[in-house]
């Protein structure tokens, strides 16, 4: 019971915070939040930061650099002289969405449906 006291102290400290600094006294609201659903989330952002590394973020620059290429407008010119090479590069693109897809789409069967847009 201590806690629930000590929360509700903050809770109205933070609220004061919030009227003094910008003005208004509902910006922090309570939402109902189903518990067993929020750790679903929360294993799908381990899952997520555990996908991290410096080879994946790596691998994500080049892509990204891929795609700048593709879309670059003084370089229209050349991929219409070399459009081997622009399809080559279109090709990578292609396969990384998919491996992409497949990693990001693997576990949203467990998120809970007011997380999804």
């Amino acid at each position: 019971m201590p806690e629930k006291e000590e929360d509700i102290a903050v809770l109205g400290l933070l609220q004061r915070k919030f009227r003094k600094n910008f003005g208004q006294d509902d910006m922090l609201k309570c939402l109902p939040v189903i518990w067993p659903e929020l750790a679903k989330s929360k294993s799908r952002v381990e899952s997520v930061f555990n996908h991290l590394s410096n080879k994946n973020v790596t691998q994500q620059k080049v892509l990204e650099f891929k795609k700048q290429l593709v879309s670059n407008k003084s370089l229209k010119e050349y991929f219409k002289t070399n459009p081997e090479e622009k399809e080559i590069l279109d090709n990578d693109i292609k396969k990384a969405h998919m491996r992409n897809d497949r990693f990001l789409f693997r576990s949203l069967d467990v998120m809970p449906s007011y997380v999804i847009p």
